[in-house]
């Protein structure tokens, strides 16, 4: 048996319309035959937290033979960090593929001068407070010199990684990404949220998602993501 395992992003229990845990792709998945699940990972969790709880879930899957895990926005910086703390354990080879879904692997500027200027680190300090939400889990996003993603991945050899990287046109930026977007034009293209550059895990497969922002308004070609699920099942899991 395989399974999908969805690295969700954060707020993804407050917030399920956005689609942060992964619900049409676990859907897809079942109807390969595939078992699924979300990782239950704190929803503002720091991504040390959050990846610890991806190794502890990882190693308790006996019933499985193999697992792809799925992750968006910073349900990849979560599993990038799983890697770094568990990625050479033996159980975790059974883990050979991962979906990277505008992923926040390297941290995002956005947190970082957000975290840098007095007025916008009020408000969002404000906001996380008044929620009950972990200020740390935020900081823990930041981008630059000894931030916690920041480092470089050693991706093992036995995982495949399919990058979906959403490329926005500016017209079509979506209302909730665009004071975002605007404001990291300064940096570089980016999807609203991280940097396109960021994006995607070096060595792996990028598909670009035109007009996407990193929430994806336009829903993705079901027949190409089960593509890719299927493309990852074969190169992957044929020895099972």
């Amino acid at each position: 048996t395989l399974m999908l395992a969805m690295a969700p992003g954060m707020f993804y229990k407050d917030n399920p319309q956005i689609g942060a845990d992964g619900q049409d792709l676990r859907n897809m998945a079942l109807e390969l035959g595939m078992k699924e699940a979300v990782i239950p990972v704190e929803q503002t969790g720091t991504v040390d937290e959050n990846a610890r709880i991806i190794c502890d879930f990882v190693q308790k899957q006996n019933d499985v033979k193999g697992i792809i895990i799925a992750s968006v926005s910073k349900g990849s910086g979560d599993f990038k960090r799983a890697i770094q703390i568990c990625g050479s354990e033996p159980y975790f080879k059974k883990v050979r593929g991962w979906f990277n879904i505008a992923g926040i692997n390297r941290g995002s500027r956005l947190m970082t001068d957000i975290e840098n200027t007095w007025r916008y680190k009020m408000e969002a300090r404000s906001y996380f407070c008044w929620k009950g939400y972990n200020w740390d889990g935020f900081l823990s996003m930041r981008a630059g010199e000894g931030a916690p993603l920041e480092t470089e991945l050693n991706v093992p050899e036995h995982l495949l990684i399919v990058n979906i990287v959403a490329v926005p046109v500016f017209r079509m930026v979506t209302e909730r990404a665009r004071p975002f977007y605007e404001y990291l034009i300064r940096y570089g293209p980016n999807d609203g949220m991280t940097l396109l550059a960021d994006s995607a895990i070096p060595g792996g497969v990028i598909y670009p998602s035109w007009r996407n922002d990193h929430y994806f308004r336009f829903a993705m070609y079901r027949p190409r993501m089960h593509a890719f699920l299927v493309y990852i099942v074969e190169k992957k899991f044929a020895d099972l």
